[in-house]
């Protein structure tokens, strides 16, 4: 749903953030790329983005 609603909005850069276990069994990746083809960051705890 995040890669979607990225698409729609033109944005420029989309960062997923707060993964829960059940994404483990998942590749989040691979799921938000089906609608969402821009640059990509799957956060990390202590990451650094620069705005």
């Amino acid at each position: 749903m995040a890669g979607e609603i990225a698409t729609r909005s033109n944005v420029g850069q989309l960062v997923l953030t707060h993964f829960y276990p059940e994404c483990d069994q998942v590749d989040i990746e691979k799921e938000c790329r089906k609608t969402y083809t821009g640059p990509l960051v799957l956060a990390e705890d202590l990451i650094k983005i620069e705005l």
